[in-house]
């Protein structure tokens, strides 16, 4: 009775020890799948269509978005235009607080339905220290604004954020 109360105890040890490196591993290949800044997203990471299997990435443009200047719109459309399709395109766009800090915007359409949005709020003097960092969201598509006629709102954003630029 004692050995078979041994053996067992052994076998809980060896599955836990088991579930453990799985869950592990789980962990890993999902950190990889999504690590910001990447060229190419890991595979799985979404599904690529043959626009998005290309390795040039087109420049749609950039623009600084402040009062009394206008929106970039051509580089706007392009953005628009590549998301559905998974055309590999970057776009840049520089916001100000309402103290007047600059505030970095870059999106990149990586596949279609992947989608990367890095807020970079570092040189914003007016934030506590904590919050002066470089935010990196995942999400799955673009849509033109139904609030605002020149912006775009980005859908299914990790942590369920809404963004709009």
């Amino acid at each position: 009775m004692a050995q078979s109360n041994a053996q067992s105890g052994i076998r809980l040890e060896l599955l836990w020890l088991l579930a453990l490196l799985l869950s592990l591993l789980a962990v890993v290949t999902w950190r990889f799948a999504l690590a910001p800044g990447d060229d190419e997203p890991a595979a799985g990471a979404a599904t690529a269509t043959p626009a998005a299997t290309s390795a040039a990435v087109r420049v749609c443009g950039e623009e600084v978005d402040s009062p009394g200047s206008e929106l970039n719109l051509a580089a706007r459309e392009c953005l628009l235009a590549a998301a559905p399709t998974g055309e590999r395109v970057d776009f840049t766009t520089t916001r100000f607080t309402v103290e007047g800090q600059p505030v970095y915007w870059r999106v990149r359409v990586l596949a279609w339905g992947d989608i990367e949005v890095t807020i970079d709020n570092r040189a914003d003097e007016f934030s506590g220290p904590a919050r002066r960092r470089i935010l990196t969201h995942r999400c799955t598509s673009l849509a033109r604004s139904a609030t605002e006629e020149h912006r775009i709102d980005v859908l299914g954003c990790t942590g369920g954020e809404s963004l709009t630029f």
